[in-house]
């Protein structure tokens, strides 16, 4: 029979049923059992990728099918010739185009004569691989999110717990202080050698178990956001005097020469005692890996709305992976050469955080060990301190030298 136009009234019923097939992402196929013949729609040779002037067979599909999939497939498919099974049978299952995994939503029904004998079997399918790995990618999104929070509430807790443990233990190290400072005083009565040497070690001992407590403090507020800093136009340079001559007698103690150069003016928007608390720890670390010897210089200067400081030493040296885990909280990077030299391994993690506070950078260059480190910050000269330190400042480096796709899944250090 032919239509008005011509076409043939069974072509037109064809055309539109690829048509939609090929819109919806469907193909389907049918065996008669009586004589083994199979047909495939179009649409069923683009979903297997089979070139379509192949003969279409049971076993072809059965093969193209994902080896860990096949036997269910095919004990569905005899449960359905033999009319074994409930009806219909829905199943997804993979089918291999090439090295290509792609997921599958396939139906089976059958057609049945007089007598309930099976006469037909149809098959349906559907791509539903975007589907699939749309789910996954949104399961894993909820799993890192909820891990997200999870790691955020053990953040909060843990920076309180430090904030409290901090606070606990600088309690008890004011009276101490206090009660040390009236024995040096001899107000209780004269003194011994031995005593006034004991009360020294003892009062060197608490200032220096202070200094942990106001670190651990400041990595709590580092940490939170909470650095508290009150900056004001400061001369870098002045302050860089002032921690020379603070460090002269521990370095001449060492024979280490120690330097300070730049020209005068550098003057930047800054709180002058945390820059002091910087300048300190990086001076103390240079003098404390250098050897008897060796040079170290503090050099400032001004460019482009920003003042430059570096520090630069004689000292270990750094290797790559060492600069890379420098500035982490509890960072020990040189092993048994750190043995004996103290600290809780905060100093530089801290700097990080007042500099970036600062709205600066902070890095560190070395060319390997034995060749001496360059620890560098820079500050701006003027304008607003951020209220929060950059996400994350880049740290200059120079040094020598996935998820399982769901389609393969069945369905020495050193203490600075």
């Amino acid at each position: 029979m032919a239509t008005a136009s011509g076409l043939n009234v069974d072509d037109l019923g064809r055309a539109t049923l690829e048509r939609a097939e090929e819109l919806a992402g469907l193909g389907s196929w049918h065996m008669t059992l009586a004589t083994g013949a199979v047909h495939w729609s179009s649409g069923f040779y683009r979903l297997t990728g089979v070139e379509p002037s192949t003969p279409p067979t049971v076993e072809l599909f059965f093969s193209l099918i994902h080896p860990e999939d096949r036997a269910g497939m095919v004990e569905a498919f005899q449960a359905v010739t033999t009319g074994s099974s409930s009806l219909p049978t829905e199943r997804v299952f993979r089918i291999l185009r090439g090295e290509e995994v792609r997921f599958h939503h396939g139906e089976l029904r059958v057609e049945r004569g007089a007598d309930g004998t099976v006469l037909h079997v149809l098959g349906y399918v559907q791509d539903i691989t975007e589907k699939r790995l749309a789910e996954a990618r949104a399961r894993e999104a909820d799993a890192a999110e909820a891990k997200t929070k999870v790691l955020e509430i053990a953040e909060r807790e843990r920076i309180v717990f430090i904030n409290a443990m901090a606070h606990e233990l600088n309690n008890p190290l004011t009276p101490l202080q206090l009660q040390l400072k009236v024995l040096q005083m001899e107000s209780k009565g004269p003194l011994t050698d031995g005593q006034k040497h004991a009360i020294s070690l003892l009062d060197r001992n608490v200032k220096r178990m202070g200094g942990l407590v106001r670190d651990l403090l400041d990595v709590a507020r580092v940490q939170s956001k909470q650095l508290k800093i009150e900056p004001h136009p400061t001369d870098i340079g002045a302050l860089c005097r002032e921690v020379v001559h603070t460090y002269e007698a521990q370095a001449a103690e060492k024979g280490i020469g120690l330097t300070v150069s730049g020209p005068d003016g550098c003057v930047a928007n800054v709180d002058p005692s945390r820059i002091v608390q910087v300048l300190n720890n990086l001076l103390s670390n240079a003098i404390k890996f250098s050897t008897t010897g060796a040079k170290v210089n503090i050099s400032h200067g001004s460019q482009d709305n920003q003042v430059e400081v570096t520090v630069r030493d004689d000292g270990l040296g750094l290797t790559a992976q060492q600069i890379e885990a420098l500035f982490h909280p509890f960072s020990q990077v040189l092993g048994d050469k750190q043995a004996g030299k103290g600290g809780l391994g905060l100093g530089l993690y801290i700097s990080k955080g007042i500099i970036e506070r600062h709205g600066g950078r902070i890095w560190v260059e070395s060319d390997g060990p034995g060749t001496g480190s360059t620890f560098g910050f820079t500050l701006p000269t003027s304008g607003p301190v951020p209220t929060e330190a950059p996400k994350e400042a880049k740290q200059k480096v120079v040094a020598p030298a996935a998820a399982q796709d769901p389609r393969h899944r069945p369905p020495d250090v050193r203490r600075l």
